[in-house]
């Protein structure tokens, strides 16, 4: 994901009911930035939703793990 400041940010990754699955919580930079996840931080293949939260931006996206 791309930031044209840097600032403090959370990314939260629900699956597709809605619960949190994890929460990352980082200081992130201006420009590119991105964020790993291990297979085992989710709960297994299916649709999750990732939400990325700072103080002036909020960006939701989805993505798919498979098997």
């Amino acid at each position: 994901f791309q930031l044209p400041v840097s600032e403090r940010g959370t990314i939260e990754i629900k699956d597709a009911i809605g619960r949190i699955v994890k929460v990352f919580e980082a200081d992130f930079r201006k420009g590119y930035n991105q964020q790993k996840v291990k297979k085992s931080d989710l709960k297994g293949p299916g649709v999750y939703y990732y939400t990325l939260t700072t103080d002036n931006y909020s960006a939701s996206k989805s993505f798919i793990l498979v098997k």
